[in-house]
């Protein structure tokens, strides 16, 4: 799917999230974990593994946290409804620089994934659920000539465009819509056996838990970044996917990602790694005080050979996270 598609919130992601939710799929949301990591990421493993029926698409990019959606579904809602998501929630994102409703790097993200008439036309519907003004109003205020457009645009939209697409499809009996935007390796689970996990390992020096490519662009000496221990933007946007999601009956589970502990504890700041640690649990207490499902990764924020850098799992630590989520959906 061509990233236009999702950015203007036409008719093609529309049909693309019904095949989801039709072949009973789980959409992925994440962030710059989640992109393909030399194709044998966390979802390539759940694709490849034969055990589980469930198949996994995704989203993923930098700075693609919850809040991005939120016009999306609150303009669409019943394009929504009853889809499996699986939102990634990665703990770089509370650092200092990120954490922030106004910085350069949020309004960028912003920009890059939404645009301004899908965001303004969803402004009455956020309104009413208190989520407009903390996220969007700064950036694209709420310029009703935008509001016009895209309604105008939608109803063009949905009602030619989607319909040219339904009577070509008939006409030239175009096979089942490829509700997987994602490709994997069947053969990747018996590939996968200890030799190769150790090659994987073997791509991490453990002192860090980063790259060695990485350590040498630190100077020998990576740091975990300092968190922003004082902004609730971050808590809000995940209360306000809570939100969305019940209002809109999306079945939505977070993935709790975890950190570089390692690096963390090589940089010899306790405080530091308390405050990351403190960060995980408020986490925790963010989901069970609203009965929300979640699968906590945190303990792999300790086990070594997991990450690259500061925010990005290795390869061996796709692996692992595939082996949480996979106990998961076998268990639920």
């Amino acid at each position: 799917m061509e990233i236009n598609h999702l950015k203007n919130n036409d008719a093609y992601f529309h049909q693309f999230l019904h095949s989801i939710r039709n072949n009973k799929g789980v959409l992925i949301l994440g962030t710059s974990e989640s992109t393909s990591l030399d194709g044998i990421n966390y979802w390539a493993w759940l694709n490849a593994d034969p055990d589980l029926t469930t198949q996994f698409s995704t989203f993923s990019g930098a700075g693609r946290f919850a809040e991005v959606y939120f016009p999306l579904i609150a303009s669409s809602p019943e394009a929504w409804r009853g889809l499996e998501v699986l939102v990634f929630v990665n703990p770089t994102y509370w650092r200092l620089g990120l954490s922030r409703r106004n910085t350069k790097s949020n309004k960028t993200y912003l920009n890059r994934y939404l645009s301004p008439e899908v965001v303004v036309g969803a402004q009455l519907q956020l309104e009413a659920l208190q989520l407009y003004a903390p996220f969007f109003e700064a950036e694209f205020g709420g310029h009703p000539i935008l509001r016009t457009k895209y309604a105008l645009d939608q109803w063009v939209d949905q009602e030619w465009r989607s319909m040219f697409y339904r009577q070509l499809r008939s006409q030239w009996r175009t096979p089942k819509w490829d509700y997987s935007n994602l490709t994997s390796d069947k053969s990747l689970i018996e590939r996968g056996d200890a030799t190769f996990l150790d090659s994987l390992k073997q791509l991490i020096d453990p002192e860090f838990n980063c790259s060695p490519a990485y350590v040498a662009l630190t100077q020998g000496a990576p740091k975990m970044p300092a968190l922003d221990t004082v902004s609730t933007f971050r808590m809000q946007a995940l209360e306000g996917m809570i939100q969305l999601s019940r209002e809109y009956g999306i079945q939505t589970t977070f993935l709790l990602g975890p950190y570089n502990g390692t690096l963390a504890k090589a940089g010899g700041s306790p405080e530091l790694q308390r405050d990351y640690e403190h960060l995980m649990q408020e986490l925790r207490t963010l989901f069970e005080s609203h009965q929300q499902p979640y699968i906590d990764l945190g303990h792999l924020s300790h086990e070594n050979h997991t990450f690259r850098d500061v925010q990005h799992h290795s390869h061996y630590g796709g692996y692992r996270i595939y082996q949480e989520i996979k106990r998961y959906y076998e268990n639920r």
